[in-house]
């Protein structure tokens, strides 16, 4: 097996959607040496587990920036087997097509899975700290909202392994840059030295969609620590920076317009 399951979307989907994070049992990433046949192999792998094809995934190119982008059947298959292919300068996916495998790549930063389940709309965020500083996945939701008119009330949210308070320690350039940028994120922020902190990003994510309005049994995390549990998850600060990447995926498995079946 090599995913995990956002338990709650998928429940939520009841059989439409497949949504979940993959263990570290091979990387997936295309982008940090390893063979890229290898890495294409273990994709068709996961790919297949998760109802689909490789072909069907679409992969943005994950600069950590705040970019949301709209996707559908004529992107299938961006960054599935080439980064460069990637969806350009993009953190953020969005689709409303059935048959259509959204991935993010993660080995610290948190992978978000998101599933509207009376629209059929789902979307994937990468965040690290200039994504979660950004407030990316509260963008992501705002785009469902204005271009798919989600209601809070039918958001589902996973946020995947990512690297805890526990082992994430940031300098104070990075926590001034909360401060100015999203000043409620400090009490997610625990300082030790004068000049060092630790922060809980899943913390600060969870906070501003809870500020936002979407609603607290709505949002899940899977998974633990990515530095704490390395033998589960890739971690870059724990391996330093020769770490894999696991991956956050979700896919509409049925055609169709279900609103008039989830209320």
């Amino acid at each position: 097996m090599w995913v995990v399951s956002a338990s709650q979307i998928e429940a939520a989907g009841k059989g439409r959607v497949r949504a979940g994070f993959t263990w570290r049992i091979g990387n997936l990433g295309l982008h940090i040496g390893d063979d890229p046949a290898d890495v294409v192999s273990r994709r068709m792998e996961v790919a297949g587990e998760f109802s689909g094809a490789l072909s069907d995934w679409i992969c943005g190119e994950q600069v950590h920036e705040d970019r949301v982008t709209l996707v559908g059947q004529t992107d299938k298959g961006a960054g599935s087997t080439d980064y460069t292919s990637s969806i350009r300068r993009s953190d953020s996916l969005i689709t409303s097509d059935a048959g259509i495998t959204l991935a993010t790549l993660a080995a610290d930063c948190v992978p978000c899975l998101f599933y509207d389940d009376r629209n059929q709309v789902i979307a994937v965020a990468h965040a690290g700290w200039r994504g979660t500083v950004q407030n990316l996945p509260v963008q992501t939701v705002t785009k469902m909202q204005l271009k798919f008119g989600t209601q809070l009330q039918h958001l589902w949210i996973a946020l995947g392994p990512a690297i805890g308070e526990c082992c994430y320690e940031v300098d104070t350039p990075i926590y001034t840059e909360f401060q100015n940028r999203l000043p409620e994120a400090i009490s997610k922020f625990r300082q030790t030295d004068d000049n060092h902190y630790q922060v809980d990003l899943r913390g600060i994510i969870e906070q501003s969609l809870q500020q936002y309005g979407v609603l607290n049994g709505h949002l899940e995390r899977v998974g633990g620590c990515t530095s704490c549990e390395n033998q589960l998850w890739f971690s870059h600060r724990k391996e330093k920076g020769a770490a894999g990447r696991h991956a956050g995926l979700i896919r509409i498995v049925q055609a169709g317009n279900f609103s008039s079946i989830t209320n």
